[in-house]
């Protein structure tokens, strides 16, 4: 622009009037177009220096990878103890930007151990063929907690500065969220299942009366004549020993089937007796065992889970 105005003929004053520049300025914008061609200065190296090598921008990529959940200032303190001339948190915060690195609120998910994580994997694996119509043969149940305010996560607002607070602008807030409720839910692809109130820590012999109470009828209900999968968490209450009983001795007055937790290892056999000419079971139970068991108890539910 001021190469432009200096050849149409303004005068460095007009130049430096127009466009807010001191004289000075125009007229060595003027000179170096004169003499170089161009107003960039061709000087190798030009510019200040930066304070970062490339091996420090580096280290502190490195530090970030190990300790990502480290405050600015802590990076910015571990960094400098590497170099000999400090350098601000800026300077740092503008590098770990350059390489693609913000800081961001981190995603609340469950604690998962590596032995968690390979069974959960081993499941997927499992189950990643699935069709439709066996999912729709799966009764997925958990217990959760609600609370009647949020104790957790970031809620945004549009507001204006003004607006901070305002009452329908701010969120409130109350100790222990304010009173929270227990339940215990089940769904299914045919419907919902009962909602049960928890008033309490739920224990192993209030699960199994969960069991017996709820979760039969609803089978019978939304499942006659059918042998759905009953899915929880493989919480410890879920695995005990007396819920494993009970999933072993539990009887009533329909065909013979087993309820099995999707993701335990199962040996795929078949029964026959007088009563159930061929029913196909899901066990780990030796087929023999389970041949004497169905013959004992034809016409009666049978449940088994491990």
């Amino acid at each position: 622009m001021i190469v432009g105005m200096r050849c149409a003929g303004c005068s460095v004053t007009e130049t430096a009037i127009y466009l807010g520049r001191a004289r000075s300025t125009v007229s060595a914008v003027k000179t170096a177009y004169k003499k170089c061609g161009n107003v960039m200065s061709g000087k190798h190296n030009s510019g200040r220096k930066r304070n970062l090598t490339d091996r420090d921008k580096e280290q502190g990529t490195r530090i970030v990878a190990r300790k990502c959940k480290q405050s600015l200032s802590q990076i910015t303190s571990e960094v400098n103890s590497h170099l000999r001339n400090p350098i601000s948190a800026r300077t740092v915060q503008r590098e770990l930007h350059a390489s693609n690195l913000y800081e961001r609120v981190g995603i609340r998910k469950p604690l998962v151990t590596a032995r968690q994580a390979l069974q959960r994997r081993q499941w997927c694996r499992t189950h990643r063929q699935w069709t439709p119509q066996q999912l729709q043969q799966v009764i997925w149940s958990d217990e959760s907690m609600f609370t009647l305010f949020q104790t957790t996560g970031r809620v945004y607002v549009w507001r204006t500065p003004k607006e901070a607070f305002a009452p329908e602008c701010i969120v409130p807030t109350a100790k222990h969220g304010g009173g929270s409720l227990m339940v215990w839910g089940a769904i299914s692809w045919r419907g919902l299942g009962p909602l049960v109130t928890l008033h309490s820590k739920v224990k192993v012999a209030h699960y199994v009366n969960i069991l017996g109470d709820q979760v039969h009828p609803f089978v019978q209900n939304s499942f006659p004549g059918e042998c759905p999968l009953y899915q929880d968490d493989n919480a410890p209450i879920h695995t005990a020993k007396i819920v494993q009983e009970w999933f072993a001795e539990h009887e009533g007055n329909d065909e013979a089937h087993f309820w099995l937790n999707g993701y335990v290892n199962k040996q795929n056999c078949r029964i026959w007796s007088e009563a159930n000419p061929q029913v196909y079971v899901e066990t780990p139970l030796h087929p023999e065992k389970l041949t004497v068991w169905c013959a004992l108890w034809a016409g009666g539910p049978l449940f088994q889970k491990r």
